[in-house]
């Protein structure tokens, strides 16, 4: 039996549980850990998260209470587990998965990486980190125990805390992708996107920066969508307004999962700004596989997995509005360039979809249970990276 073990119900989650459930049967589960009545819970509902994931064999539905997590099911299932693959699940579940670990019993961890602030020179200040860092270091250093970053930085803090060297392999969100690339329509002005929650560490600002920068010709060439909702909106719209570009800038309120793909597909240039905050970025591969030309932060974890700079995509350092600006006029100038990287990044997401990533991530766990060395290249999923 393998089991993926998570905390909440993720849509970026289903689709390569569902693939593993397609290729293993009966001996694949998801269980959900995290009770419904629990803060965590209720603070994403109101955030919009829909925590009530479909009816399917392979889903361990998660406990509505904490007394329901108590009636032992979901522990017996994490400790009998052949094989069990951790995320972010929920503080009941961890003295299980620490005896997992103490008894020998193949683990893998699964989560982004540990520091989405940088620790600097003060972290060794505070004496907690010291036991923080032991601990950690204790939990990753036992041979049955392996890690699959989804983050492209995870390695580097794994290699901080001297954890699972040897056993570390390539991972990420991996989003439903098309059979087939998107065709972009023939239109007057470039469509430029993004889409997600406006907060102040997705950097949206920087994309209103980088078109005031633009030649007055090539402004007169774009229109630029915002979607969604969030803190930061308000001010995101005073800001358009400041730089005189309430004739380029439209901001549409939050959309569905399927109205989100469809206006990606209408895309033609997709902007994904966030800086280290975000773990990943499922966004990102979603408008790659809509054919959409991508410019990315590459402090993003996705950003350095997915876009191979002047390949499929442009990449940019943290904070560099003036490299935006300059790819920005390179994708707007050149209709050309644009279908190149458009299909480069659909052909890309094909080496990321759910069926690849089941597939690799099943003889990865064959392997390792065999005690043979997996062939998968480094830079590919399911790859080792140190």
């Amino acid at each position: 039996m393998v089991i993926l073990c998570t905390n909440l119900w993720n849509h970026h989650m289903g689709p390569v549980c569902r693939e593993m459930a397609r290729l293993n049967g009966a001996d694949f589960k998801m269980v959900l850990s995290e009770p419904l009545d629990t803060p965590l819970s209720r603070e994403r509902i109101q955030n919009g998260w829909m925590l009530r994931p479909p009816q399917e064999p392979w889903i361990v539905q998660p406990p509505r209470t904490e007394a329901d997590w108590q009636t032992g099911a979901y522990n017996d299932l994490i400790w009998t587990a052949d094989v069990a693959i951790i995320g972010a699940t929920s503080r009941y579940a961890w003295r299980t998965i620490r005896k997992r670990v103490r008894t020998g019993k193949l683990t893998f961890f699964m989560n982004e990486r540990f520091f989405k602030i940088p620790r600097g020179w003060k972290y060794w200040l505070n004496p907690r980190r010291h036991a923080s860092w032991f601990r950690t270091h204790l939990l990753l250093s036992p041979p049955n125990v392996h890690y699959l970053t989804m983050n492209h930085w995870c390695a580097d803090d794994l290699a901080f805390f001297r954890g699972c060297t040897g056993r570390t392999w390539r991972w990420g969100y991996l989003v439903a992708v098309s059979a087939e690339p998107t065709p972009k329509p023939v239109r007057e002005k470039v469509r430029i996107g993004w889409c997600g929650r406006f907060l102040r560490w997705k950097n949206v600002a920087d994309i209103l920066q980088a078109c005031s920068s633009l030649e007055n010709s090539l402004k007169r060439q774009i229109e630029v969508i915002l979607v969604g909702e969030g803190p930061e909106k308000e001010n995101l719209v005073r800001l358009t307004h400041e730089l005189g570009l309430d004739d380029q800038v439209r901001f549409l309120p939050f959309m569905s999962k399927d109205d989100a793909k469809a206006f990606m597909r209408d895309l033609d240039v997709y902007v994904f700004p966030s800086g280290r905050q975000e773990g990943w970025g499922a966004a990102l591969g979603e408008a790659m596989d809509a054919s959409c030309a991508v410019i990315a932060n590459e402090a993003a974890g996705a950003t350095l997995e997915l876009v191979k700079d002047g390949e499929n995509g442009f990449t940019f350092k943290d904070g560099d509005i003036r490299t935006l600006t300059r790819r920005l006029d390179a994708l707007i100038a050149d209709a050309a360039l644009r279908r190149k990287f458009g299909l480069a990044a659909w052909q890309t997401m094909q080496q990321w979809s759910p069926a690849v990533g089941a597939q690799r991530l099943t003889a990865l766990i064959d392997a390792v249970r065999s005690g043979h060395t997996p062939r998968t290249p480094s830079e590919c999923l399911c790859g080792l990276i140190r």
